[in-house]
């Protein structure tokens, strides 16, 4: 706070934060506020396509519409691994956790704890007013699950996601703490596998 109050002279001091509502009251009293949100979508759009990223759309949607992580996330072999994994998830009468934890013991943690809060946001999402965000090459699976998926737990769900967030550079272990997440989805589609069991 001193060196706030009295910086050095010619010094100009920069904060970054994406949770400036996390900082002290008494910092952020001392600071002139800038707020710099993601540029317009046409904007976006035509630097990824500056930037050799043919159809930036849906990655876009993947990164909230921040250019900077779209493009990041346009590589192939990335985008064919998501598929893979949320293909997954959109058949939940098929899944196995445990085979598909073990399957991808060796692949990056945070992205697929991010792909399943993505997902997760998509049906919540979808359940409560039809609207998708992050997955719109997956949009017909989310509209047929989203419907059937009891509201509650999948709030109770979304929580230990955002719990699993903040552990997720430092797990255990891989594969148990992917198990884990993977099992919580699982029982939060349970209706859904129970409508297709009678449906038989």
């Amino acid at each position: 706070l001193k060196t706030l109050e009295e910086p050095p002279p010619q010094t100009l001091i920069m904060l970054v934060t994406h949770q400036a509502q996390a900082l002290l009251p008494t910092v952020r009293s001392r600071c002139l506020k800038l707020a710099f949100p993601v540029p317009p979508l046409a904007q976006a759009t035509v630097w990824l396509h500056q930037q050799g990223v043919a159809d930036p759309a849906p990655f876009l949607a993947q990164a909230g519409y921040a250019p900077l992580a779209a493009q990041a996330l346009s590589g192939d072999e990335l985008q064919e691994l998501r598929q893979a994994f949320l293909s997954q998830l959109a058949r939940p009468q098929a899944l196995d956790p445990i085979a598909l934890a073990e399957k991808n013991e060796k692949m990056d943690l945070p992205n697929m704890v991010l792909w399943l809060q993505q997902w997760l946001y998509d049906m919540i999402g979808c359940r409560l007013s039809g609207l998708i965000r992050y997955q719109p090459d997956f949009a017909a699976e989310v509209r047929a699950l989203a419907p059937h998926i009891p509201l509650q737990a999948a709030l109770t769900f979304q929580k230990e996601l955002l719990a699993a967030q903040k552990i997720v550079h430092h797990p255990l272990n891989t594969q148990l703490f992917l198990e884990q997440l993977l099992l919580s989805y699982m029982q939060l589609m349970n209706p859904i596998e129970s409508e297709h069991g009678r449906s038989r």
